[in-house]
């Protein structure tokens, strides 16, 4: 199971099957990101020769930041994609400035941006149990007691 199957239509460059992974870098347990990635690679890496084509696990830490090798990964498909282009659509490309460093932020920000939210989540699902969150079926109960005591007084 890949996360993206990325494919340059037209050639017969091969496919790359991406695998991205978020790896808690506070954890005890942690070691390095390149280990982690290496080690999700060794694991997957035949099956998608198998399927002639490239694999790829752009590893991140916990805080958006990617592996030296995720790094260096991206520079390297954004230099072959500049290289694809025509010379006005190159130039107009390196005018418009740090393109790798605007990718790199807005993936860490999508990281930053879901562990926020699970934060939140859970602060919610705190805040209901201290405050003493009702059982839906208890709140069933309530309203269908409710609506036969109306009834009975009309």
């Amino acid at each position: 199971r890949v996360d993206i199957l990325a494919t340059k239509p037209g050639t017969n460059e091969k496919p790359i099957y991406m695998d991205v992974q978020v790896i808690n870098s506070v954890a005890p347990s942690f070691v390095s990101l390149e280990a982690k990635e290496t080690m999700k690679e060794d694991r997957h890496k035949a099956a998608v020769e198998a399927q002639h084509g490239e694999y790829w696990a752009p590893t991140f830490d916990c805080f958006g930041n990617p592996s030296k090798k995720s790094e260096k990964m991206f520079k390297s498909l954004y230099e072959s994609y500049l290289a694809s282009l025509p010379s006005n659509a190159k130039d107009l490309m390196v005018a418009e400035g740090r393109q790798i460093n605007y990718w790199l932020t807005k993936i860490s920000f999508s990281i930053n941006h879901m562990k926020a939210y699970k934060t939140l989540m859970l602060l919610n699902d705190m805040k209901g149990n201290i405050m003493g969150k009702v059982n839906p079926m208890e709140i069933l109960e309530h309203q269908s007691a409710q609506m036969l005591m109306r009834q009975a007084s009309i």
